[in-house]
């Protein structure tokens, strides 16, 4: 992250607990809040859980902004952490890791003042343990990255508001055409912020829809068609043997009412695809962001792998409705 070099003063702000406030009581250095940084840029949501206080249960929190700020300590700087702009504890956050939810201090290597490593279904209210165990369940025929995709289009889908803020703190990252995020390589976009602005827009203005559920059959189409592709570093939607997105879905089942597709390319994780997707830069009709936000969507398959030319690729196979074969 940057920061401005006549920032030599700084005022220490002290927060009082609240019912699911996030409290800072540690400071780390830069490459621990730089980790914390990677982490969190990952989660669409995390919990606050604290073994001695409050009810003894998780509380979801739903991220929509994330990072680090210096504090002068001596003559070093060290930094505060901080989720949705509030200094976090990192003891009592709990982050998607594995299939698990995982104490973040425990994940940074800092000590988790007794807090358990994981949270287990006993740390959740009786809806939550059902929605966190729905969300986290083992899907066989899905990677832990293909499922958090699903996931991230679904927070997008169900909570369009929410994800707007997401791509709010995005903007100051522009510098032109260019985007340049910190501690990463630089992006030439096609239409620099314009079209993150148009997709901020979208997104407060069209209403909640219900989430997908994932297809076994979609996902074996989406996969195949991702290895297919990937392999001999071909982009678009006909796969090498010249089969088009309906020859593949019906290779495992039969589609009903509507049928789409998306593919990503260049992006390694489940909310840059999502957001590439979405922004949708450089795409005239704004197709991808278009199929997402389609209510006659019901059913959505996923396939990751590596491209040759784009290291990364993602596809995402829609429709009304799926029966498997």
């Amino acid at each position: 992250m940057k920061f401005n070099k006549i920032y030599y003063c700084i005022t220490l702000i002290f927060f009082s607990l609240m019912a699911i406030e996030l409290i800072a009581e540690g400071l780390v250095p830069l490459s621990i809040a730089k980790k914390s940084f990677s982490i969190l840029q990952n989660q669409q949501k995390v919990y606050y859980y604290c073994e001695s206080c409050q009810d003894g249960l998780a509380k979801e929190i739903g991220v929509s902004d994330y990072g680090y700020t210096p504090v002068l300590q001596g003559n070093d700087y060290l930094y505060q952490i901080t989720i949705n702009k509030k200094p976090i504890d990192t003891a009592k956050i709990y982050v998607s890791y594995e299939n698990n939810w995982k104490n973040l201090g425990s994940y940074l290597g800092l000590d988790s003042q007794r807090n358990p490593d994981y949270l287990t279904e006993k740390h959740f209210p009786v809806d939550k343990a059902k929605i966190a165990a729905e969300t986290l369940s083992d899907i066989p025929y899905l990677s832990v990255l293909e499922k958090q995709v699903i996931e991230e289009t679904n927070f997008a889908r169900t909570k369009p508001k929410e994800y707007a803020k997401i791509l709010e703190r995005r903007k100051k990252y522009f510098d032109g055409r260019l985007y340049k995020e910190p501690n990463k390589i630089p992006m030439v976009t096609n239409e620099g912020v314009n079209s993150l602005n148009e997709a901020i827009n979208f997104l407060n203005r069209v209403k909640p829809l219900q989430p997908l559920s994932p297809s076994k059959g979609l996902s074996l189409a989406a996969q195949a068609h991702a290895k297919d592709t990937g392999s001999k570093g071909i982009t678009g939607h006909y796969g090498s043997d010249g089969s088009s997105l309906t020859d593949r879905v019906n290779r495992y089942g039969k589609w009903e009412i509507y049928v789409g597709e998306n593919v990503s390319y260049g992006q390694e994780t489940a909310r840059k695809i999502v957001i590439q997707l979405i922004v949708d830069d450089g795409v005239r009709d704004r197709g991808h962001r278009e199929n997402i936000f389609n209510p006659k969507f019901n059913k959505i398959g996923v396939g990751y792998g590596i491209h040759k030319q784009y290291q990364h690729l993602c596809v995402q196979d829609f429709a009304g409705n799926y029966v498997d074969k």
